[in-house]
């Protein structure tokens, strides 16, 4: 229902409380599908807090990800100092069809990535293009 959308996204956007931030991403996501609880949830990619990032990036994940949501997760990827977050949007983009210009801007992460997990994310983010420069 709208007062139920509106409140969500009232709490998503303007709660100081990360964890309610998340709860009502994950409402959002599950519960509606249009362009408001979509713009919410991405917009929520580059919140403040690396954990509302995080959980957004895994909303996505689990709803799907569109079109319009690649970049945003690409950049939540690059983003320094965040791993989880960016961990998070990897995984997310795991099975997206990615432009040529989110494929090579992720193929440039991989040389600065430290840690196996996001290595291993990246690869499977990257397995159905040919990807012979990381080789």
């Amino acid at each position: 229902d709208d007062a139920a959308l509106v409140e969500l996204v009232a709490l998503a956007s303007a709660s100081q409380d990360d964890a309610a931030v998340i709860a009502a991403l994950w409402a959002l996501g599950r519960g509606f599908d249009g362009p408001f609880a979509r713009g919410t949830i991405r917009g929520a990619l580059a919140h403040a807090s690396e954990d509302v990032r995080a959980g957004a990036a895994r909303v996505l994940a689990e709803v799907g990800v569109r079109p319009e949501e690649v970049a945003p997760l690409v950049a939540l990827a690059q983003a320094e100092g965040a791993p989880r977050a960016r961990l998070a949007a990897l995984v997310a983009l795991v099975g997206v069809e990615l432009a040529p210009e989110h494929v090579e801007a992720l193929v440039v992460l991989h040389a600065g990535l430290e840690d196996d997990w996001s290595r291993s994310a990246l690869l499977a983010a990257l397995a159905s293009r040919s990807t012979p420069a990381l080789w």
